[in-house]
């Protein structure tokens, strides 16, 4: 019979398998701990469950513990992106894993739950018409079949292109690239939130994120930014904030001006992206989340050599009672389902 189990020493033991897991969104790649020590606005903490069977492990969990108002919230992520459920051994069903964490939530009193499902293009039926499922599209880039020790190497970036003549024109200009990272000049950092994010986000009339949480997560070790500058003026012109772990190169925040993409400061971004991704390792370039998968921003993704992985979230309202529209303000940040 499959279990839930929350032993802290064990499911360290364990988090290695994660990272070998093939396909994963871009949940791995940071300490969901870190992630919730940069919430300010509620009580935020972490749970890690394991699902096991005859002492053998068949999938890790992992939420945030949401508090607020009086009620506990299992979340498995929210705009940053996901966490959830992560399968070790097929040998298991999500009906399986879902049932079980149902059964949690309520010997635990909990009253939603939205569990991701990390493993893509997985099928899933059920006839509980209480669960809700919604699915998510992530454009993801094999960085095997799009990078080697010379650069690009995807058809796309070697042949003539709009992407390689935009490149080969960004090269032609004054622009260079840089890094900042834990210990690194946050003064930069501060000059590319002021000029670039909150710029783009108002050109797409967006939610632009507060500076307090790059910074905290570059102090924590968890992201970088990427920049590009004039090397004549040393002026920012746009740059990526970025998520590290060992699998997934995370692209989290790209921002930079409508003007200065028009020069092709992002060509040159995403190359060196790619080449980091690359440097270090890593098996995937995560553009995150497009849904629906449609439009000029997912061509471009698509054009980097992105792909479509469909992923799961499955949500459950065990208080009937809790009206996510009443608390907006309190999940901001995550996803609360179902909406109201």
């Amino acid at each position: 019979m499959f279990k839930l189990n929350d032993n802290e020493s064990m499911l360290l033991e364990l988090e290695n398998k994660i990272i070998d897991m093939p396909y994963t969104s871009n949940a791995n790649l940071m300490s969901i701990k870190k992630w919730a020590n940069c919430v300010k606005e509620i009580e935020c903490d972490a749970l890690s469950l394991s699902v096991t069977k005859n002492g053998v492990t068949y999938a890790i969990c992992k939420f945030f513990v949401i508090k607020n108002s009086g009620r506990i919230h299992l979340v498995s992520g929210g705009r940053f992106g996901f966490s959830g459920v992560f399968i070790i051994n097929e040998d298991i069903t999500i009906n399986h894993i879902v049932d079980l964490l149902i059964d949690y939530c309520k010997n635990k009193k909990i009253s939603t739950l939205s569990v991701f499902i990390n493993t893509p293009n997985i099928s899933y039926s059920t006839t509980n018409f209480d669960l809700k499922i919604k699915e998510i599209v992530y454009l993801m880039a094999s960085v095997k079949e799009s990078c080697d020790e010379n650069g690009l190497s995807f058809r796309n970036a070697k042949k003539r292109s709009n992407l390689s003549r935009s490149l080969k024109s960004a090269k032609e200009k004054p622009f260079s690239v840089g890094v900042i990272g834990k210990n690194g000049n946050m003064q930069i950092l501060n000059e590319w939130y002021l000029t670039c994010h909150k710029k783009r986000i108002e050109e797409i009339s967006g939610r632009e994120w507060e500076e307090e949480i790059f910074a905290d997560l570059i102090s924590n070790g968890t992201g970088n930014l990427v920049y590009v500058y004039n090397a004549i003026d040393k002026k920012i012109l746009g740059g990526c904030f970025i998520l590290n772990s060992e699998t997934i190169l995370e692209l989290f925040m790209m921002s930079t001006p409508r003007a200065n993409q028009e020069e092709g400061v992002n060509f040159l971004l995403t190359e060196y992206l790619y080449k980091y991704a690359f440097m270090n390792n890593n098996k995937f370039v995560n553009w995150q989340s497009s849904n629906p998968p449609v439009g000029p921003l997912v061509n471009y993704k698509k054009s980097w050599n992105a792909n479509e992985y469909k992923h799961l979230l499955i949500n459950y309202k065990l208080d009937q009672s809790f009206s996510f529209n009443d608390q907006y303000i309190g999940f901001r940040d995550f996803f609360i389902f179902p909406y109201e």
